[in-house]
């Protein structure tokens, strides 16, 4: 898997396990977290099979995660972004929209998905609607079907979509967002993985977004010992090690 990373559209940086060797692959900015099972898996590029509805994915399926800052206000870059990285799926953080929870109907002076997002991206939303900015969305292109599962969700910046793929084990693709370092994040980013079923379980987890904990060394495990909330960010390390992330 190649991972794209931006951060309110600045230059991508891109990380593929093809030119790491690296165990993990923990991709930044953002903190995205994407486990190792995940990120050496090929996928078949065979024909779709119209009765499953699961269309085939690239070899190598391209991941983007981005800051958005406003997905409304940087619309053009968003899609600039698109059109130029050309991902598979999208995790991103800082939407800034509102009206859309997982599964509940849309508030009726919610912002549509068509208002800020190309048609040919099947979206799924988590708003904040309290306080403004915030709130997270996975995204896939075109040819690709995703179910949103709203039943993994807590009470946290969190979403979660299930990436149909024909003849492997299907994705479950999470973005998350913890706007600033709190313990209460944390705790409730492992109660979203605990409603995992055991079937759900054996499937390929992506989680990825921005988990503002930039002191991690996550090839080692380890926080900086001078790091601002040292014991938050150790827990994320512990979350990650405990679903074997």
């Amino acid at each position: 898997m190649e991972s794209v990373s931006s951060s309110c559209f600045d230059p991508p940086h891109t990380s593929s396990p093809l030119n790491s060797n690296r165990r993990d692959h923990i991709y930044s900015p953002g903190n995205t977290v994407s486990p190792p099972r995940t990120s050496s898996r090929n996928y078949s590029s065979t024909s779709a099979d119209p009765e499953l509805g699961r269309p085939p994915l690239p070899t190598n399926i391209r991941l983007l995660t981005v800051n958005c800052c406003s997905v409304r206000t940087n619309s053009s870059s968003f899609k600039a972004s698109l059109d130029y990285i050309k991902p598979d799926l999208v995790c991103g953080t800082e939407s800034w929209l509102r009206g859309i929870k997982p599964g509940k109907d849309p508030e009726p002076n919610a912002i549509k998905n068509c208002e800020v997002f190309p048609e040919t991206l099947t979206v799924h939303r988590n708003d904040r609607n309290i306080l403004k900015g915030g709130g997270v969305f996975t995204a896939s292109r075109e040819g690709i079907v995703t179910d949103a599962l709203p039943d993994l969700t807590s009470e946290c910046e969190i979403v979660w979509s299930k990436v149909k793929v024909r003849d492997t084990r299907d994705i479950l693709l999470c973005s998350f967002y913890m706007p600033h370092r709190n313990m209460n994040d944390i705790k409730e980013l492992d109660f979203s993985f605990n409603r995992l079923s055991h079937n759900q379980k054996d499937k390929t987890i992506i989680l990825a977004g921005d988990f503002n904990c930039p002191d991690i060394n996550w090839p080692h495990q380890t926080v900086s010992k001078d790091a601002p909330d040292r014991e938050i960010q150790q827990a994320l390390i512990d979350f990650a090690i405990e679903h074997g992330l």
